[in-house]
């Protein structure tokens, strides 16, 4: 488990994890302007939480919990890079849709185009992470991992930043192209790395009904394999716990900085740019943390401090206590982050790798989806400050149900 900051140099001597990393530092940036520009923009069409959440219901949580194991399912029988890469393409078109959303008539249009980029990022996520072992030794991938969290660091403190001053002299509409061209860099950045080795492929079926047999075959593999193995199925329980607290921010982040700070779109940017430090500082600390506990651990004490830190910003007495608990919260992030990927890649098996992470994804997504639903109500009714009060003490105790059922893997990664 143990690592050295030396390892990061190392996984970028690696030619194609070094292509795939530079397409994830751009495509990273411009998910910021349109994870920023879409609550935004709702907010100043409507001002209503509940469409804010219905938002993120439609364009997040909704393509994952219908389309998550089935995408898995297809990314272990396809090559992963060129999944990638169409992916990449079909969301740099569609995302352009955005700037069709005016005024609150308009407002579907955003639904709409949330939904479709959501489905096609349900075929990119897991071919990601069932890609990267495939480009990196054994020994390297935690470096890898910590160096993906570096990449989400990079992106918190330039893209929010650029994002919220972006939207406040342009309008949302230059958050939309931007994100259009990062995802563009990042299939041409993906597509340098060269063919990669693709997953066994089954035999083509002679009928519609024999591919719809193996495809219900290689799905129940899938499961059967996620909730056999005891770290896979400790780690999706903790999760879906962990989900049920920190939906509810995806809602309520942006009203509770504009209703009781008076933040706007450059406030926001800059929170998120504190957060991105925040886990600057984390991602360094991957190292020194691995040689001194196991990863299990790691997880289960960033967790609580998540936990803590979501609490505090609820009741937090000024805008100035949201920065540094938000970067509190970075510290802890990235670390927990790059341990439950290694986590995760170890424990499931080369070939089912897509489906893993699909399941994973897609449960983790309904968790979510519960906490987005009763958040956008019940914050109307008791209270923002009330609501992430909860949401603290769940995250704190999916870090405790995490240190109690999760072990760490013994058997190491077999070569592929």
């Amino acid at each position: 488990m143990a690592t050295s900051h030396g390892g990061f140099i190392r996984v970028l001597r690696n030619p194609r994890f070094r292509r795939l990393w530079v397409g994830q530092v751009v495509s990273a940036i411009g998910d910021y302007f349109y994870l920023l520009a879409v609550p935004i923009l709702i907010n100043a069409l409507t001002g209503s939480t509940a469409a804010i959440g219905l938002a993120m219901i439609v364009g997040f949580a909704l393509p994952q919990l219908v389309f998550g194991i089935p995408a898995g399912v297809l990314v272990d029988r396809w090559e992963r890079r060129r999944v990638m890469i169409a992916a990449d393409l079909v969301r740099a078109g569609l995302v352009l849709g955005g700037l069709l959303a005016r005024d609150a008539g308009s407002l579907w249009v955003l639904y709409v185009v949330g939904f479709l980029m959501s489905v096609a990022s349900r075929f990119f996520y897991p071919a990601q992470s069932a890609l990267v072992p495939m480009l990196v030794s054994e020994d390297e991938l935690l470096a890898a991992n910590s160096l993906s969290q570096l990449t989400m660091t990079a992106s918190l403190l330039v893209g929010p930043a650029l994002a919220g001053f972006a939207i406040a002299w342009l309008g949302a509409g230059a958050a939309f192209v931007a994100d259009s061209a990062s995802f563009v860099v990042s299939a041409l950045a993906i597509w340098s790395i060269g063919a990669v080795a693709a997953p066994p492929q089954r035999a083509a079926a002679a009928s519609l009904v024999g591919a719809l047999r193996g495809f219900w075959d290689d799905l129940g593999h899938g499961l059967q394999t996620m909730f056999r193995e005891a770290t896979l199925r400790g780690i999706l329980l903790s999760l879906s716990i962990l989900q049920l607290g920190v939906g509810a921010v995806n809602v309520l982040w942006v009203p509770l900085l504009a209703q009781r700070y008076g933040v706007g779109p450059d406030g926001l940017g800059l929170v998120d740019s504190v957060q991105g430090a925040g886990m600057a500082v984390g991602a360094l600390t991957v190292a020194w943390l691995s040689a001194r506990a196991s990863a299990v651990r790691i997880v289960a004490a960033g967790l609580a401090v998540l936990g803590l830190m979501l609490g505090l910003t609820g009741v937090a007495p000024s805008f100035v206590f949201i920065v540094a608990y938000t970067f509190v919260l970075g510290v802890a992030l990235s670390p927990v982050q790059a341990a439950l990927a290694t986590l995760a890649q170890w424990a499931a098996p080369g070939p089912l790798r897509g489906r893993v992470f699909g399941t994973m994804g897609t449960l983790q997504q309904v968790a979510s989806l519960v906490s987005m639903g009763v958040a956008a109500g019940v914050a109307e009714w008791v209270g923002i400050p009330a609501v992430y009060a909860a949401c603290g003490v769940l995250v704190i105790f999916s870090g405790a149900a995490f240190a109690v059922l999760v072990r760490e893997p013994r058997a190491a990664l077999q070569a592929e």
